[in-house]
């Protein structure tokens, strides 16, 4: 059996999601092989399970790429029509990722106008307000978002 070792999500719904449609699949990998990668990626790298003081659970960032043993993270948020929901805690969260990994990265997918992005990473610039975090802004056609509930 082989095991994604070097890049992993911490979130297993995402190989369903693709914006390349029914072309193909990203089912490759079965559920149960996905989690054991998933455990072993945190016993061999115990530092993308980031602890917050007064939770039980520790954060997590969206993707881990691991590189000559450091650990970069990315965390991906999308922006729609009436834009990001939450910036100063999704500014807060990508701040503990620089403070535990050697690189933190957010990606900004904005489905809306370039005037709307530009607002929207010059508001998550200054609310990050760390060197350490590198933000990309991406635009691209707007996505149908669809909850788990409905999908």
């Amino acid at each position: 059996m082989r095991f994604p070792t070097g890049i992993n999500s911490s979130h297993q719904a995402v190989r369903r999601v693709c914006a390349a449609g029914r072309r193909h699949s990203h089912d490759g990998i079965p559920d149960e092989a996905w989690s054991v990668a998933w455990r072993r990626l945190q016993q061999e790298h115990p530092g993308v399970n980031v602890r917050v003081p007064h939770r039980r659970s520790p954060k997590r960032a969206d993707l881990y790429i691991v590189a000559r043993s450091k650990i970069v993270s990315l965390e991906f948020k999308y922006v729609g029509v009436q834009g990001l929901r939450d910036a100063a805690p999704c500014a807060a969260q990508v701040r503990r990722h620089a403070a535990n990994h050697a690189l933190a990265s957010l990606v900004v997918y904005c489905g809306a106008s370039n005037d709307v992005q530009d607002d929207v990473l010059a508001r998550l610039n200054r609310l990050v307000g760390d060197d350490d975090v590198r933000i990309a802004g991406i635009h691209g056609p707007t996505i149908a978002v669809v909850s788990p509930a409905a999908g």
